[in-house]
Order: structure tokens, then sequence, then C-alpha cells
């Protein structure tokens, strides 16, 4: 008898089969950004191209072939100390910042989940990173200005969702909502495999399936825990959405995709946006072209919420080394979020 992680190793094997087959690729690489296209042509679930590696997916977080986290892959030696120690300052700022919201008891009841095999901090006993204390911020937004208005059963479209932190805090809290995860394919591999372990019993629609359903309805969307959307077939979305989010991801775009995204009539038929991205352009990726005038946020009459994000404060990856026995953090441009009606 196979073992439950052997059986979900399989299963996204087939999937990756299918996004092959399918060729879910970047069909129109004009519309992204080189970052993410050489972060699509680079880190495959796959050594030789075709077949899905078991140990890629299994450590796919420890070894950040998805996206990046702290604490990061560091030198041997006091270096690793010294530098473990940066990631430290910048962890405890983000939980500072959930402490000072209220929003620790999140952390409390949803620790770092195992799936992927992450390098996480010990806090208080709890499993975190960085990425995580991120999330909880999130939940924690959500559940203050839009809880008492979303109901039970909602749906939300996740753009840019990697491999599915926020979807899974979610999910836990909110176990009626339904949701649709927009990204790379490589990325929702990724995702597949996390929610899978996450929800061993969980209805998910991956890309086998999205390639059957056509247009994807509110109908559609309920009858599924998560479906998983590749960038190259948004449009196979319909409306019925209930809840657009979108985290540190429409700043990274060019302005065609970002469009795209923000008039498609899944996004226009919407009732709430709530969204994190940098004030001005991302300032990784030259070729981006949103900053934060661009939003359909401005409206007064539809605002719920506008500020400065207090968690999104440093670059993934350890802080630089300065001298011996110090380190330096890498700041990043202030990031704005944002809860609106549409």
């Amino acid at each position: 008898m196979k073992s439950n992680n052997q059986s979900i190793v399989d299963e996204v094997s087939s999937e990756w089969q299918s996004y092959i087959e399918k060729e879910f690729q970047l069909e129109d690489s004009d519309q992204h950004t080189d970052y993410w296209i050489q972060r699509q042509n680079l880190n495959r679930p796959s050594r030789d191209g075709i077949h899905a590696d078991p140990y890629v997916l299994e450590n796919f977080r420890r070894i950040m072939i998805s996206v990046g986290d702290n604490p990061a892959p560091t030198p041997r030696g006091i270096a690793k100390h010294i530098l473990r120690r940066g990631e430290r300052v910048m962890l405890m700022e983000c939980i500072a910042a959930i402490e000072n919201s209220g929003d620790i008891d999140l952390l409390k009841k949803y620790p770092c989940h195992p799936a992927g095999n992450p390098r996480i901090f010990n806090w208080n006993g709890i499993p975190v990173t960085h990425r995580w204390i991120k999330h909880i911020h999130h939940l924690g937004m959500i559940n203050r200005i839009l809880g008492s208005s979303l109901g039970e059963d909602f749906s939300v479209l996740d753009i840019g969702s990697s491999y599915g932190v926020f979807t899974y805090m979610m999910k836990r809290e909110y176990p009626e909502s339904r949701h649709v995860l927009v990204d790379l394919p490589n990325q929702l591999l990724f995702a597949h495999y996390f929610l899978r372990s996450c929800f061993p019993d969980a209805r998910i629609a991956g890309a086998r399936t999205v390639a059957e359903l056509g247009t994807i309805t509110r109908e559609t969307v309920d009858a599924y825990d998560f479906v998983l959307l590749p960038t190259d077939n948004f449009e196979q979305l319909g409306g019925g959405i209930d809840l657009v989010t979108s985290f540190s991801c429409l700043g990274e775009l060019k302005r065609s995709l970002f469009d795209r995204y923000l008039q498609s009539e899944a996004f226009r038929m919407a009732r709430y946006f709530y969204t994190s991205n940098p004030v001005d352009k991302h300032m990784a990726m030259q070729d981006a072209e949103v900053c934060v005038l661009d939003y359909p946020i401005l409206d007064p009459a539809k605002r719920l919420y506008f500020g400065i994000s207090p968690v999104f404060l440093y670059s993934y990856g350890a802080p630089e080394r300065k001298g011996p026995f110090g380190y330096k953090l890498r700041p990043i441009a202030p990031y704005f979020e944002s809860i609106t009606e549409i």
C-alpha cells in the first residue's frame, strides 16, 4: 500500500504530465516581467524536464524552488549564525506587527504547516517563517474588516497565489469557502502538492480538470474546494467571485497583464478587493509598469481600509554580512494595503 505522501506525489506528478501535454506555459511572454519568465523556466519540479521529481516536491519550500522565504539557506560556520541573527530581527519585527494588531492568536491557531519541508524559526514553541507571518497578518485583516460581510460559503480569487499559504489559512478559518488560485504553471504544481498535503480530502481541480471545464462559473467554483487556474487560461473564469486578493504580485507585472486581470469580468463582478503591493514600481523588476495610482482603489465611497503594510519590510533572502560579526538588513520600498468594495 502506498503511503499518503507517495499518493500525493503520484497525483501531482500526473498533473505535471498534463501541464506538459497541454502546453500550459507562458504563451505570451511579452506580458510577463523578465524575472518571472526566468523563474518559470528555471524552477521546475523536474530534473529531466519530463517527470516530476519526488524529492523536489517533498522539499520545495526547503530548497525554495518556488518562492523565497526566511530562514533562507545560509553558509556554514560563524556566517550562518551571524546571518540567522539578522533574519530573526526581520521575523520579530513582523511578529511585533501582528502582536500590535491582536492577530498573534491566529499564529497560535495556525502554526506553519510542515508540507514542503520548510526551514523554520521556533517562536515560543511555534514553527514560523517570514512568509507565513505575512499571511497571518492578511488573514487578520480579512477577519476585522470583511469577516462579518462575507458570510460562510464565499469564493476567493487569489491572483499570484504562489503555493497557497494564504489560501490554506482562509480555508482553515472559513471551511465553507471556495478558492480559485491563479499563477504560473510551476507555482500551481507546488500549490497542488501543498494543498493536498494540508487537506487530504479536498476537491482540487488541477490542470487536467481545468482543461475540460470550459467557462468556470460560480457553480463550477462551488463544486471544488480549490481550482488551480494557469495564468494563460485566466479568461476561462467568469463571474461568481466574492473576494479578489493579490499580495506582492500585481506590482510585479507589466501593464498589459495587470489590465487583463483588473478589467476582467471576474474582477468587475466581484464584491471586494484586498491587495498589498509596492507603492511604486517593484524595485527588483525593472520592466514592471504599475504603481499605486494604477489600482482601482481611489474612490473614497468604496474604500474600507488603506494604509502602509506593517509586514512587507524586507526582501526575502539572508541579510548581507557587514564586517566579521555583523549583518545588514535589506529593506524594501513601502507596500500599501487596501480593502475596497468593487
